[in-house]
């Protein structure tokens, strides 16, 4: 195997693990309104554990790329922080209709839901933050 055919199998890789995490990310937002406002309140469980380790093993395959294949550009027109602020913009509201509300919703009349919602999204901030700051180093390294 040559290294351009490496370089084409991970970038496809790269590629498909990308719609992988945005397919997930819907599903995981769907999983927490879904117990936020209280559907059915039986069965649904918090996914934050199998989001986080997708979302992991995106950026570590993105970061592995980047530095073995030396200096190769990775899918420059995916911007992560997309999915941080998206995230944020989403618990922001939740906590909103939280308050506005007084709690109304029996999904998370204990705040619990939140309190995830919330540590997912910080921890979907954490991996953004250690990849920029691979790349930066990757950068700074050349």
């Amino acid at each position: 195997m040559n290294r351009e055919h490496i370089k084409q199998d991970e970038l496809r890789i790269n590629d498909t693990l990308f719609y992988l995490c945005v397919f997930v990310t819907l599903v995981a937002v769907g999983v927490t309104l879904f117990r936020f406002f209280g559907y059915g309140r039986t069965g649904v469980v918090s996914m934050n554990a199998f989001y986080i380790g997708v979302i992991a093993i995106y950026a570590l395959h993105k970061e592995a790329m980047r530095w073995i294949l030396d200096g190769t550009e990775v899918s420059t027109h995916r911007h992560g922080e997309k999915f941080v602020y998206f995230w944020i913009i989403v618990v922001a509201i939740l906590f909103l209709i939280n308050f506005v509300s007084g709690g109304a919703y029996p999904g998370d009349r204990e705040g619990a839901i939140l309190t995830d919602t919330s540590l997912m999204a910080l921890e979907v901030g954490a991996f953004f933050l250690i990849a920029r700051i691979a790349k930066i180093a990757r950068i700074c390294k050349s």
